[in-house]
């Protein structure tokens, strides 16, 4: 297997598919259309001919001449190709001719970053006030009523980008200054106050320990040292419904799909 990615993909020719191709038309399954770092968004299949196939629509980031990629899923197998737009205006495309497929996974990573902003925020002593954390232990209260308890403490909140999320874990992106407050937690719980915020929500994560820290480099910024840190935590309702909700809109990119890119640069394509 390419690159020995933790997926494994199987290949098809079109002409194997079509019976589920036309069962996807037919029960009018959601297609799921991305392009590497500029969006997803999900459609509809309307038909099939030979390698050709027309979507209800293209989403907005889709332009003339694009290639792109989509997938969608049946009896817990997802299915993923490439495609080229031949008629932006009809929905029209032309597939690879190569189809691909793998198991469907009880529990997905969503990707939130660049496309989704998802943030979660640490709240540090002021260390003009003889400490460098606010332990939270002891505030564990659901409904947040203890941050007007920060008036008094004067508390910095620290930031970082969501880069990942799952049921009980996640990655964030953090600086060279920033990398050491987590370096120092690995293996340990984080002991001052967090708080998640996603889509006008913000929760408190309960038992979130620091589970490692690697070099990451940012191919917009390839000067900048970074580290991707993986932060994991206890279960969480809201959490677990809304990732079940982000997978079934089709708005968002799970880890298969970003297996599937990186297969697809390992074959060359």
């Amino acid at each position: 297997m390419p690159g020995g990615l933790a997926t494994r993909f199987q290949e098809f020719q079109i002409s194997e598919i079509i019976p589920k191709i036309a069962r996807a038309i037919r029960e009018q399954k959601k297609i799921k259309i991305w392009k590497k770092e500029e969006g997803v968004a999900s459609s509809f299949l309307l038909s099939l001919d030979g390698n050709q196939l027309i979507f209800e629509k293209f989403p907005d980031f889709i332009k003339d001449e694009d290639e792109f990629l989509f997938s969608f899923s049946l009896d817990e197998m997802t299915y993923l190709c490439k495609g080229y737009v031949l008629d932006l205006v009809d929905g029209l495309c032309n597939v690879s001719g190569k189809v691909y497929r793998t198991e469907k996974r009880s529990k997905e990573r969503l990707l939130t970053y660049p496309t989704h902003r998802i943030f979660i925020s640490f709240f540090i002593k002021n260390q003009a006030d003889g400490g460098n954390v606010l332990s939270f232990q002891g505030h564990k209260n659901s409904e947040l009523k203890f941050l007007k308890d920060f008036d008094s403490e004067n508390p910095t909140p620290m930031q970082f980008r969501v880069v990942d999320l799952s049921m009980e874990g996640m990655s964030i992106f953090a600086n060279k200054f920033e990398a050491p407050f987590f370096e120092e937690r690995i293996g340990n719980y984080v002991d001052v106050l967090n708080l998640l915020s996603f889509e006008n929500r913000e929760i408190q994560l309960e038992g979130l320990k620091v589970i490692y820290s690697v070099d990451y480099m940012n191919p917009r910024a390839k000067d900048a040292s970074m580290k991707k840190i993986g932060l994991q935590f206890v279960k969480n309702e809201f959490i677990t419904d809304f990732l079940q909700d982000k997978i079934d809109s089709g708005e968002y990119l799970v880890e298969t799909e970003e297996q599937f890119e990186l297969f697809l640069n390992d074959l060359g394509e």
